[in-house]
C-alpha cells in the first residue's frame, strides 16, 4: 500500500526511513550550533564567538572546523538511517508486525506475529 502526499506516492517503509535519518540531521544540525557556541573562547554566536568556535573545533583551523561542524549531522543522520533499518530488519527477521489496532490501555505496542500470507504490503 503506497502513501500520497502531496500528487506523490510514497512507499511508507521508506517514509519511515525518511523520517528517521531527518530527524538525526535534526539533531546533529543542534548539536553542531550547540558545540560551535560553547567551544570557542568567546561564547555564542556572533561573529566573534563562531569563528573562534570553528577554530576550536578544527584545531586551530576554521576550514577544518568547517569540516568537523558539517559531518555531525551527516554522521548522526547516518546512524539514525541505520537504526531504523536495523529495527526493521529485525521484526522482519522474527515476522513481528506493530498494528496500531493492537494499542491498550497503558499505549504499548503488543507485537504479533505475522502470518504467512497476512503481509498487508
Amino acid at each position: 500500500m503506497a502513501l500520497c502526499i502531496l500528487g506523490q506516492r510514497h512507499d511508507p517503509g521508506a517514509l519511515e526511513e525518511k523520517v528517521g535519518a531527518g530527524a538525526g540531521v535534526g539533531t546533529g544540525i543542534a548539536g553542531a550550533t550547540t558545540a560551535v557556541s560553547a567551544a570557542g573562547a568567546v561564547p555564542g554566536l556572533s561573529a566573534a564567538g563562531m569563528t573562534s568556535g570553528l577554530a576550536a573545533l578544527g584545531l586551530g583551523s576554521m576550514a577544518t572546523g568547517i569540516g568537523v561542524v558539517a559531518a555531525i549531522p551527516i554522521g548522526l543522520g547516518l546512524a539514525s538511517y541505520g537504526v531504523v533499518k536495523a529495527i526493521k530488519a529485525i521484526a522482519r527477521a522474527n515476522k513481528l508486525d506493530a498494528n496500531v489496532e493492537e494499542l491498550d490501555d497503558t499505549l504499548e505496542f503488543r507485537l504479533k506475529p505475522v502470518l504467512e500470507g497476512d503481509d498487508p504490503k
